[in-house]
């Protein structure tokens, strides 16, 4: 592979196939709590602990196994979590383009499919909440505001 006039070595198989378990759950994770964000995340090589890549897995098994399970009650869950995996599948680092972890300029079009899932689930639930109409409002709201906060101090 070429970039900027210099080889960079291919990455054994392994390394990437792990790198690539860790990232989907990191990319979740990012979604949710946006912080430490960067341009580039060097790639950690062989450098991965096994907690960290067993425990990836037992999250990735744990969410792929109850979206299978309630894909008859709840299909949105199903829809929103493959379209999640599939989505980042070209673009995980299975097949090496730089010398980078993880882009998180990839994960814009996938994260619209956790949106649909977690969107529906609220719509869903609340159909059962005995709240009153502020509470689900001032809970959003405040959800924002955390966000716009953590977004704030990222671009700073």
């Amino acid at each position: 592979m070429q970039r900027g006039g210099t080889a960079i070595d291919q990455l054994p198989s392994l390394w990437r196939l792990n790198n690539a378990i860790v990232s989907y759950v990191v990319y979740l994770w990012q979604m949710i709590w946006p912080v430490n964000l960067a341009v580039f995340y060097p790639h950690p090589n062989d450098r991965l602990s096994l907690w960290q890549i067993v425990g990836a897995l037992l999250v990735l098994a744990a969410i792929t196994g109850s979206v299978i399970i309630l894909r008859r009650t709840r299909p949105y869950l199903f829809v929103g979590w493959f379209w999640y995996v599939l989505m980042l599948l070209p673009v995980i680092g299975l097949v090496q383009v730089g010398e980078q972890a993880r882009a998180d300029r990839y994960t814009s079009l996938p994260q619209i499919g956790l949106c649909i899932a977690v969107t529906w689930l609220i719509v869903d639930l609340a159909r059962h909440w005995r709240w009153r109409p502020p509470v689900p409002a001032i809970a959003a709201v405040s959800i924002v505001l955390l966000l716009s906060w953590r977004a704030s101090v990222q671009a700073s």
